[in-house]
């Protein structure tokens, strides 16, 4: 998983990276950062969507990313 900085006034655009992390057995995962807003994607041998993440003081959030496998 990567969290980075979002881009003010991009809708989906990522800045600079700020953590990074990986999945347990489940696919869950938690990365503690700074309130502010940030995009989060996976990177899992597949085509991840950039997802938005708006983080409070003190507060998690919750973030599905999907993800394209190819298989139809």
């Amino acid at each position: 998983m990567t969290v980075s900085e979002a881009l003010p006034g991009e809708a989906y655009g990522a800045g600079p990276a700020v953590a990074r992390g990986t999945t347990n057995a489940e696919g869950s995962f938690r990365i503690a950062v700074p309130p502010g807003e940030y995009m989060v994607t996976a990177h899992a041998g597949m085509s991840c969507e950039l997802m938005d993440a708006r983080v409070l003081e003190d507060r998690f959030v919750t973030v599905t990313v999907t993800c394209d496998t190819g298989i139809r």
